[in-house]
Order: C-alpha cells, then sequence, then structure tokens
C-alpha cells in the first residue's frame, strides 16, 4: 500500500480548520496526518487538541514562520512521501494520492503539484 505524511502549518485558522480536518481524520492507513500550530491565540489550538492525538501534533510558543514548521512537521513523519497541504485548501486522500503514485511511478521526480481551484472550480 502506498503510504504518505500530510503536514500542515496551522496559524489562527479557527475559520477554515474543521472543515480542512474533516478528509483526514478516518481510519485511512495511507496517510499520518502531522500538525505544527505556530503560535495561534484563537481556538486553533483548542480545535486541536480535540481532534488529534498525542503525536499528531506540536505546538509552537510564536510563529517562526512557514518554512521552520513546515519542516518540523516532516521530521515527526516516517513515510518515503511527504505531503505539505495549507489548512485553508480542502482536498481529500482520494485527491492527494495520484500524485504519491506519480511520484512513486516516476522516481526522477522530486515534487508534484497540483492545480488549485477557488471553491467555485475556477482558477
Amino acid at each position: 500500500m502506498l503510504q504518505w505524511d500530510l503536514v500542515t502549518v496551522t496559524y489562527q485558522n479557527q475559520s477554515t480548520l474543521n472543515r480542512f480536518l474533516a478528509p483526514w481524520l478516518s481510519d485511512d492507513q495511507r496517510f499520518c496526518l502531522w500538525v505544527v500550530d505556530n503560535g495561534s491565540k484563537d481556538t486553533t489550538v483548542a480545535q486541536l487538541k480535540a481532534q488529534l492525538k498525542n503525536t499528531q501534533y506540536e505546538f509552537n510558543a510564536d510563529n517562526r514562520g512557514y518554512a521552520s514548521a513546515a519542516n518540523q512537521g516532516a521530521s515527526m513523519g516516517y513515510f518515503d512521501y511527504i505531503v505539505f497541504i495549507n489548512p485553508d485548501c480542502f482536498a481529500g486522500p482520494d485527491d492527494i494520492e495520484p500524485m504519491v503514485e506519480y511520484l512513486r511511478d516516476n522516481p526522477q521526480t522530486g515534487l508534484a503539484g497540483c492545480r488549485v481551484l477557488n471553491e467555485d472550480g475556477h482558477l
């Protein structure tokens, strides 16, 4: 089975967090979700604590910046593939798997991206 680590960095994402997390809170064995919060002062941390296992998140006391937090999240994982996704992007495992399959089938490729659409389906 193809497996990947999914890393997201949160900061003040209370308005999008529940919608983002919904497809990733299953018992799906294809991925492991890792969340790093960058010092949120809203309800983001409380939402994460209520929905995730202790091993799935880390909370920074301050905002270390996206790159630092993304690397922190990547270091938590253990699969061969890492997917970075922002918490205001709404996708699920079936959306991500084709990209990971492409990387597996094309080892000369080191990075894959996808078309990002607005909620109404337009660019």
